[in-house]
């Protein structure tokens, strides 16, 4: 025989208040009508409410819901440039590290979570595009520095990559090219011969 569980109207289990007894089905089996935070009334077992139920079941759902939140995160694709970022900076083994963690480069403390890095950055726009630290290069991983670059914008950002100040205005030779019709290299040969940047820029090529 079940031991009798003791317990009053209004007597709370988890989220589940006890509002009445309920009709027993069975003489040693008592049943309570509980109301759930939720609003859900709900008919339990006595000894259910002292081991188990802690709900009507939005619980359980909610758990539910929450897992295949997190699994759904983990597949976006911001997820993997967020997780590669992270191991390149802490993980010695991982091949890029000398690049980026050995250099001092670090991920900054807000970024350890994913949820408030996608807030920061928003979605990956598409596998064309990466995470790129823009406009420090040797800067790190933070707000107000990194962005969602394709291959063309990232080369454009290297370390060595030649840049030219014209009319209060900073790019990389290459774009400068590209705006003014010009070829690269011819560009990059006048910089080595000392041409100022007027000079660099405005005078036609013979």
């Amino acid at each position: 025989m079940a031991r009798p569980v003791k317990m009053k109207i209004g007597d709370r289990f988890g989220r589940l208040t006890v509002l009445s007894r309920a009709p027993d089905l069975v003489k040693t089996q008592t049943r309570w009508l509980c109301r759930c935070d939720c609003g859900t009334e709900k008919v339990i077992y006595a000894t259910h409410l002292r081991s188990q139920t802690v709900s009507c079941g939005c619980y359980a759902r909610e758990q539910a819901s929450k897992r295949q939140s997190t699994h759904g995160l983990t597949e976006n694709i911001a997820h993997r440039s967020w997780s590669q970022m992270r191991t390149r900076c802490a993980n010695p083994k991982d091949p890029s590290y000398e690049y980026y963690g050995a250099r001092g480069i670090k991920v900054c403390q807000r970024w350890a979570d994913f949820t408030l890095f996608l807030q920061d950055m928003g979605e990956r726009p598409s596998l064309l595009y990466s995470l790129d630290r823009h406009p420090n290069t040797n800067g790190n991983y933070e707000p107000g520095n990194c962005r969602w670059a394709t291959h063309k914008e990232q080369m454009r950002n290297r370390r060595n990559t030649v840049r030219l100040t014209f009319a209060g205005e900073t790019l990389p030779v290459s774009q400068w090219a590209e705006r003014i019709g010009k070829p690269n290299k011819t560009l990059l040969q006048r910089i080595k011969l000392g041409w100022t940047p007027a000079q660099v820029i405005e005078i036609e090529p013979r």
